[in-house]
């Protein structure tokens, strides 16, 4: 079971990405979403070409930017944004289906990736975690950050360990909540004004 102190060396670890990784993939997007509109390719059909698009300026951008302990890893296969701080790995996705964790789906890489190691002593400075991000519809980006801790299938409940919102702002103001199974970790208002329990949360906050 996660506890406060697996949340809060985690919080510290990606603080200082607090404002910074909105504004890379802002910037991104609006990018790829000006060359999309440039060609009138603007369709429901474009979104995922949209969002690889933005993949590829978000890592070229990130560049950029001043990512504190954070490094971009590597270049990966499909434009994979992979950070890396010690032994810490920062996945950047985007939100899929709508306000969903995205599932690992076939690949054994990715599977690899969401089995995350027991949290104890030294499990939590290992982890590998996924920022998943979201834009709002006047073009803001919302993030979360998930320490997944297995498969699941599309449609399925997310699996993961530590939840909590990456605020643009900072994240003093964060406080651990666990619930009786251990797997939700988030902020006291949000529960309360959005009836969320667990895992089964939705991305925005």
């Amino acid at each position: 079971m996660a506890t406060a102190a697996d949340q809060a060396y985690l919080v510290d670890a990606v603080s200082s990405l607090c404002g910074v990784l909105h504004e890379g993939i802002e910037v991104a997007r609006e990018i790829a979403e000006g060359h999309f509109g440039d060609y009138e390719m603007t369709d429901p059909e474009y979104g995922a070409g949209t969002t690889h698009l933005t993949r590829f300026h978000a890592r070229r951008v990130l560049k950029t930017l001043d990512l504190g302990e954070w490094e971009i890893a590597k270049p990966r296969p499909n434009g994979q944004v992979l950070l890396r701080n010690e032994l810490l790995l920062l996945r950047i996705l985007h939100e899929w289906p709508e306000n969903s964790v995205p599932p690992p789906g076939h690949n054994t890489a990715r599977i690899d990736f969401y089995r995350n190691p027991d949290l104890g002593l030294h499990g939590v400075k290992a982890s590998k975690l996924i920022a998943v991000w979201r834009r709002a519809p006047e073009g803001e980006v919302s993030i979360r950050i998930i320490r997944p801790i297995g498969k699941w299938k599309l449609g399925k409940v997310a699996k993961f360990d530590i939840s909590f919102p990456l605020h643009r702002s900072g994240l003093s103001d964060l406080e651990f909540v666990p619930d009786d199974s251990g797997m939700n970790v988030l902020l006291p208002f949000e529960a309360e004004e959005e009836g969320e329990k667990g895992n089964e949360q939705p991305l925005g906050g």
